[in-house]
């Protein structure tokens, strides 16, 4: 995983989507919850024989209701700014996803695929109709959206009505309007009203999201009285970008590590865990000495 894919705003955003109820995961999809049946996660972690491996950040198994309940894969990816290869890597996504998933075991069974772009900041454009001949053609037709094309009033009064997810609070501060002071006071009003603390304490994260519009300061002072526990979120980034670390500082040392010893750092998300494979890190003398040391 590259630094560049290490970053609270990615992760935030996965973060949102994979604990959000499926309101979230229908309103990106501009489908009518009737009409999408959410079945599960798929591995990010995409491999086809003789290919590299791929990861991209959310797959979702859904069927399709007013289809006949047909499956369909659907690629999530979040971007800070937008990719000018989002085409290329949308498109090798969904391929990937084509040959090496399937929704049942059945012989010649294949999900239908379609991708969501969530560009945070700046506007997007990364679908393309590449036509050489009437019926002969390559399209990539996502649905894309750009936050900042929003307005943050009108969302968070869809949110107080019911008619959008609260998750989308978390990105206020990137939208329209979204850090004016009479905005702020509202969207206290309408996140003071849940009274889940773990779905509470993720609706902090627009503090964080702040940061990409220079407005962080002002939305921390404002949550200075909001009540929340620490996000589940922001200790799950936190772990896995201490276990990446462990990883890169391991392979620094030693040139290469075994897969399954990653695999195990990676996996792991206890922070104090992994914060004392810091230190077994810097002091080992070898893969082996670290590996007894750990327990892994």
């Amino acid at each position: 995983m590259s630094a560049e894919t290490r970053n609270p705003y990615d992760h935030g955003s996965r973060g949102l989507m994979r604990r959000a109820r499926p309101a979230l995961l229908c309103h990106l999809l501009k489908t009518p919850a009737s009409q999408t049946r959410f079945m599960r996660w798929l591995d990010t972690r995409l491999v086809v024989p003789g290919q590299p491996e791929r990861v991209c950040d959310t797959i979702a198994h859904v069927l399709r209701m007013d289809q006949g309940g047909f499956p369909w894969a659907i690629v999530i990816e979040f971007q800070v700014e937008p990719d000018e290869r989002m085409f290329g890597r949308a498109l090798g996504y969904e391929s990937m996803i084509w040959l090496a998933e399937k929704p049942t075991d059945l012989a010649g069974d294949r999900f239908d695929v379609l991708s969501v772009v969530v560009n945070l900041t700046g506007i997007g454009r990364c679908g393309r109709r590449m036509l050489w001949l009437p019926g002969a053609e390559t399209t990539l037709g996502p649905i894309e959206w750009n936050l900042q094309t929003l307005d943050a009033t009108v969302i968070l009064e869809q949110v107080a009505r019911g008619e959008a997810p609260l998750e989308l609070l978390a990105w206020c501060s990137l939208m329209q309007k979204g850090n004016q002071p009479g905005t702020i006071k509202r969207w206290l009003e309408v996140a003071d009203l849940e009274t889940d603390p773990v779905r509470k304490a993720d609706l902090a994260l627009v503090v964080v999201f702040a940061q990409l519009t220079g407005h962080e300061r002002t939305w921390h002072k404002a949550l200075e009285g909001f009540n929340v526990i620490e996000s589940v979120i922001v200790n799950e980034w936190k772990a896995e970008s201490k276990a990446e670390d462990i990883v890169d500082f391991l392979q620094g040392r030693f040139d290469s590590i075994p897969e399954d010893l990653a695999a195990k750092i990676r996996q792991t998300t206890a922070l104090d865990v992994l914060k004392r494979w810091v230190v077994l890190a810097a002091k080992t003398d070898s893969l082996d000495a670290f590996r007894r040391d750990a327990g892994i």
